[in-house]
């Protein structure tokens, strides 16, 4: 009679329930090696179920992934194409960007649209912003900020037709007021996804966020904040973006002076954050 032979799935050779003691890694039963007699379980002469259960640790190393920092550089990352080509250090997909531009403008239109409908065009606090220039360690605000179409030549022109009409200011803002509260921020994707701002002509401010290039813009209101990347430029007065600036600024303000300094910036997507995230 030739000696039993078995295998056990996982843990020390030798523990199995052949042998009477408990299975550490709760295993069903063994498994015979080949070649030899059946397993017979202990004492009862039967051929045991040999139905096979995976151990829960065996399934956690099974699915263990090496953690980042671990991971050898040197193997090339086929999910970008090409050896030692990682990930871009961008806080977002395009993707999410998307979804942050879209979320941010409209929010915006929502609180534009309730401010020329129930608050006669005030702006409220979510439509100003607190900037921080890139190099200056000093945040400034709050600033109002301008949405601009993206094609915005024909709601010029009925800005400055409101603006040339009369010369008596309140008539001027009950009438921007009746444009604006109609459908005018109805549909956020009409709007362009760079903002505007209006400074004096011989503003320090606006000089210097135009030598630094880049400035943080942080938007809040009803538990909603933004904090958007962008870079900064100053416009022409022939820029279409200037011109719709203007002529909306005068609607609400009959002191503006004629020449002033606007700019844009210029946001970028995907190094900007919401809190709470957008989804």
């Amino acid at each position: 009679h030739k000696p039993h032979h078995t295998l056990p799935l996982a843990g020390p050779v030798g523990r199995s329930s052949s042998q009477g003691g408990q299975n550490p890694h709760n295993l069903t039963d063994t498994l015979p090696l080949a070649g030899g007699s059946d397993a017979v379980a202990a004492g009862e002469g039967k051929t045991p179920n040999l139905t096979l259960k995976t151990p829960a640790k065996i399934k956690a190393r099974l699915s263990y992934k090496t953690p980042k920092h671990q991971q050898n550089k040197d193997v090339p990352n086929f999910q970008y194409g090409r050896i030692n080509q990682h990930k871009p250090k961008s806080l977002k997909t395009l993707t999410d960007a998307k979804k942050l531009r879209d979320h941010f403008l409209g929010w915006q239109c929502r609180l534009r649209q309730h401010a020329v409908r129930k608050a006669d065009g005030r702006p409220s606090t979510g439509m100003q912003a607190t900037l921080a220039p890139a190099n200056l360690k000093k945040k400034y605000g709050p600033v109002n900020i301008g949405l601009v179409k993206k094609d915005p030549t024909d709601i010029t022109a009925e800005f400055q037709h409101l603006v040339r009409k009369t010369h008596d200011p309140n008539q001027r803002q009950q009438a921007a007021i009746k444009l604006l509260s109609s459908v005018y921020y109805q549909y956020p994707k009409e709007f362009d996804d760079c903002l505007t701002a209006t400074f004096a002509i011989d503003s320090e401010l606006a000089r210097q966020l135009v030598k630094g290039g880049e400035c943080e813009l942080y938007f809040e209101q009803h538990q909603q904040q933004f904090n958007l990347h962008s870079r900064v430029k100053s416009l022409g007065e022939k820029d279409a973006a200037y011109q719709t600036t203007y002529w909306h600024n005068r609607l609400f303000n009959p002191v503006m002076p004629a020449k002033i300094n606007v700019l844009r910036f210029k946001i970028d997507w995907q190094a900007s954050t919401a809190t709470p995230a957008v989804t």
